[in-house]
């Protein structure tokens, strides 16, 4: 039963062949420095951006070629254990949809190039996480896992909360980490300096009465709860509440407008994009939202992040059809939370829609301070 607690099953590692590159050093140039680094997990790549005041932070690309990018969490229990690289990063990858298919194709407007995802998976690779070392630029080994279409990863503590968004689920794993001398699990990931890595599937949970019912497409953690996204596009969104421990569904909390992604908890309100509109969007314990900004209905946004009272969000122009999300122009936008004044909209360097932004150098859970 998915509502129940199911005991630890080691998720399959699968290892390269051969071993992986690192991911070219590129980074913007004529740009200024300081500010929070934001990691971009976008259609291609998975790029870091300075969060300047000056709204011209550098951008650096620090992974290509593993699909499609979602979230990007630090492993604190590497750390902890002193094994392996305390810089490690865990990051969602979706390989299916990184490779368009004949009939996509066709949709292309005409005089386009055929669909090539320059982050094209490796072989083999569907759904999995990643293990990143993001100042190397190389990825260390990922694990497979059971979803279906992952669309977001989130950590708590040392759990991470992934979302399957075909069929409403959110699977819980725990991460573990140890040194060479401790007892290494089946699924766990040797690294260089002698540690090991290990992510084990825990726990499912039904975010909806009806398999595919909603567009589950992402999550926050507060107050016992996992406060699922069910993104309707045919009428207004949704939270759906989740009791982490008994699995139980609770109350679900209308949005502001259909489409909408990234809900994220800042000072006792719940942000969250009206991506339809391009917008940021707030909701209130009463049950009210309002809108905070919108780039406007020819835009789209997906990826929210919260540092100083700053509001990150990426915003693209609208695409006819999914697989023009590879090549979409996107920007970074910056939206003060305290005067409600947007600062500066900055263009990226790489195509591909933006999946989420993360601060992960901030705190675990990519949230604000």
């Amino acid at each position: 039963d998915a509502t129940r607690m199911n005991a630890p099953k080691p998720l399959s590692k699968w290892t390269p062949a051969s071993p992986v590159e690192p991911t070219a050093p590129w980074t913007s140039a004529g740009c200024s420095a300081g500010g929070a680094t934001l990691f971009v997990s976008t259609h291609q790549a998975l790029l870091t951006l300075g969060a300047a005041a000056s709204g011209d932070g550098c951008v650096s690309r620090v992974s290509n070629s593993f699909g499609h990018y979602y979230g990007a969490a630090p492993v604190a229990a590497l750390q902890a254990a002193g094994a392996g690289s305390t810089r490690a990063l865990l990051v969602g990858s979706q390989g299916r949809l990184s490779r368009p298919r004949r009939a996509a194709r066709r949709s292309l407007a005409a005089r386009r190039p055929s669909p090539r995802n320059a982050s094209a998976a490796p072989p083999g690779l569907q759904d999995a996480l990643l293990l990143l070392d993001p100042e190397a630029r190389s990825v260390l080994g990922w694990w497979a896992l059971p979803t279906v279409y992952l669309h977001d990863s989130v950590l708590s503590g040392s759990d991470l909360f992934s979302v399957d968004t075909d069929s409403g689920r959110v699977l819980r794993f725990r991460v573990s980490a140890g040194t060479a001398a401790a007892p290494m699990p089946p699924s766990a990931l040797p690294l260089s300096e002698g540690g090991w890595a290990a992510v084990e599937h825990v726990r499912s949970y039904e975010s909806s009465g009806a398999p595919r019912a909603a567009h589950a497409n992402g999550l926050t953690l507060g107050l016992g709860r996992l406060w699922v996204m069910h993104n309707n596009l045919a009428s207004r969104s949704a939270v759906q509440l989740v009791d982490a421990a008994s699995g139980a569904l609770g109350a679900r909390l209308p949005l502001g407008g259909a489409n909408c992604h990234s809900p994220l908890f800042y000072r006792g309100r719940l942000l969250y994009l009206l991506s339809a509109s391009g917008g940021l969007g707030r909701l209130h314990p009463n049950g009210t939202s309002d809108t905070l900004w919108a780039a406007g209905a020819r835009y789209f946004s997906k990826g929210l992040a919260v540092v100083d009272d700053i509001a990150y969000l990426a915003v693209a122009l609208r695409q006819r059809a999914a697989v023009e999300r590879n090549f979409a122009a996107s920007e970074v936008a910056a939206f003060d939370l305290l005067r409600h004044v947007l600062l500066w909209r900055r263009p990226l360097p790489f195509p591909g829609l933006v999946n989420s932004l993360t601060a992960p150098r901030v705190g675990p859970g990519c949230s604000w301070r």
